[in-house]
């Protein structure tokens, strides 16, 4: 259900762009509009489900006083 509003200003020629796209396709400018948007920013499931992860993952690491940072860098070196 749509129940949020946005004003968005285009340029003539954007305009014509999509009305022209919006009458081959048989839909308005709105539709063309709240698609784009939707497949640009929306988020997918396995999207959310790695990005979960990659929380999970970075609570998990512990970085102790204890380490040796130079031989890291040395051995980060060989590569």
């Amino acid at each position: 259900m749509l129940n949020k509003r946005t004003n968005i200003m285009f340029d003539e020629n954007v305009w014509n762009t999509l009305a022209l796209y919006a009458k081959k396709k048989k839909t308005t400018v709105g539709v063309l509009v709240r698609d784009a948007v939707e497949k640009t920013y929306s988020v997918s499931d396995k999207q959310k489900r790695m990005m979960r992860a990659h929380r999970n993952i970075v609570k998990l690491r512990t970085v102790g006083k204890s380490l040796d940072y130079k031989a890291l860098i040395e051995e980060g070196r060989k590569w």
